[in-house]
C-alpha cells in the first residue's frame, strides 16, 4: 500500500513563523489603541473634574456662600477662586485648591479694589477642599496658575489679581493625550472635545 505524503503533511516552519508574527502585529495594534484609549479617558476624567471645581468656585461666589469664621458667626467670603499648586517652580500641575477670602477689617468692596485681595494669598485664604489629579496626569497653563471670582457678581480675576481680560486656557495632559478647559472673562468655562 503506498502512503499519500500530503495527507500527513503539517505546517511548515515559514507558515507557522508568519502567523506568529501576524498575530503579535495584531495584539501590538490592540495593545496601542486599549493604552491610548485608557489615556484618554484618564485625561477626559481629569477635564471634567478641574472644569467642575472651577465651576463650582464661580457659583459659589454668585450664590455667596457663607463660610464659618473663626467665632462660628456665618459670614460671606469676598470670593472664591482655585488655585493650582506647582510641586517647584516651572513643575507640571497635579493638585489644585478651591480657597475663600474672608473679609478683614474692611468690607469685601474694599479689599476686592486690591488686586493682592484677589487672589490666593498664603496664610490668609482659607481652603475649601485641596484635589490631587489621578496619577500621571498633569495640567499646563497659558498664563497663572489661579482664577478668582468675587461675590456677588462674580467677575473673573487671574493669578495676578489683574481682571481676566482675555481667555485663560489650560491643557490637561497625560503623554501626548491633552484636553484644553478655557474660563471666558465672563467666568464661562469650556471644555475641548
Amino acid at each position: 500500500m503506498k502512503k499519500d505524503k500530503n495527507k500527513n503533511r503539517g505546517f511548515t516552519l515559514l507558515e507557522v513563523m508568519i502567523v506568529i508574527a501576524i498575530v503579535g502585529i495584531m495584539s501590538a495594534l490592540v495593545l496601542i489603541n486599549f493604552n491610548s484609549t485608557k489615556n484618554n479617558a484618564r485625561v477626559k476624567a481629569s477635564q471634567r473634574e478641574v472644569a467642575s471645581a472651577i465651576k463650582l468656585a464661580h457659583s459659589y461666589a454668585l450664590q455667596g456662600k457663607t463660610q464659618p469664621r473663626w467665632d462660628g458667626e456665618m459670614v460671606t467670603p469676598c470670593g472664591y477662586g482655585i488655585y493650582f499648586i506647582p510641586a517647584s517652580e516651572g513643575e507640571n500641575i497635579t493638585r489644585y485648591r478651591l480657597f475663600y477670602n474672608m473679609p478683614g477689617g474692611a468690607s469685601c468692596d474694599d479689599l476686592n479694589k486690591l488686586a493682592k485681595n484677589r487672589r490666593f494669598i498664603e496664610g490668609e485664604s482659607k481652603t475649601e477642599e485641596i484635589q490631587t489629579l489621578e496619577s500621571g496626569v498633569y495640567l499646563r497653563f497659558s498664563s497663572g496658575r489661579q482664577v478668582y471670582f468675587t461675590v456677588p457678581h462674580g467677575e473673573t480675576y487671574s493669578g495676578a489679581g489683574g481682571a481676566l481680560g482675555s481667555a485663560v486656557t489650560m491643557t490637561v495632559r497625560i503623554g501626548s493625550t491633552e484636553k484644553t478647559i478655557t474660563i471666558n472673562p465672563g467666568g464661562l468655562v469650556e471644555e475641548s472635545d
